[in-house]
């Protein structure tokens, strides 16, 4: 893969977060994510907040999911 080649790069919003379990990790995830965008290019990405979801499962806010029969 050439490096700097991309106009924008996107990320899943649930494989972000995996990069981001140290700063080590983030540095090095923004780093290569920088490598491959051309210059001026964008990176786009989301991660859930944890904490929302957790207390949102506390207070009842989600239910249990079903698979479709």
């Amino acid at each position: 893969m050439r490096l700097g080649i991309y106009d924008v790069c996107l990320d899943e919003q649930f494989a972000l977060h995996y990069s981001w379990s140290t700063e080590e990790r983030a540095r090095r995830a923004l780093h290569n994510v920088s490598s491959l965008l051309q210059p001026g290019g964008y990176f786009i990405g989301t991660m859930p907040d944890a904490n929302v979801i957790v207390h949102k499962l506390r207070d009842g806010m989600y239910t249990s999911v079903q698979a479709p029969h």
